[in-house]
């Protein structure tokens, strides 16, 4: 697993997570998951995990506040940037040419 790719998300929740969502979350593919009071930390590669998608499957109720939101807006948009990135084949402008 690439270091590049491996990202770590802050979420603040608005219950608590139960066992059964901790598993989940590790089930799909996050690699570590830490909770401090009312906050989740996960761990995990972009190229494998989509943040949204597991959350969603997981049934965590995050906070609803504005700045939440944005938040989870940025991340998802980081993490489509990243995961684009990784797909991106490049090439070479500085070829010579045969004749």
């Amino acid at each position: 697993m690439e270091k590049a790719y491996t990202v770590q998300r802050h979420l603040k929740l608005a219950a608590p997570l139960t066992s059964g969502q901790i598993q989940a979350l590790q089930n799909a593919g996050v690699q570590n998951v830490r909770i401090d009071g009312k906050c989740v930390s996960l761990v995990y590669d972009v190229r494998l995990v989509d943040l949204t998608r597991v959350i969603e499957d997981a049934r965590v109720t995050l906070s609803r506040t504005f700045w939440q939101r944005a938040k989870r807006h940025l991340y998802h948009f980081k993490d489509n940037n990243l995961r684009d990135g990784a797909s991106h084949v490049p090439h070479c402008c500085n070829k010579i040419k045969k004749h």
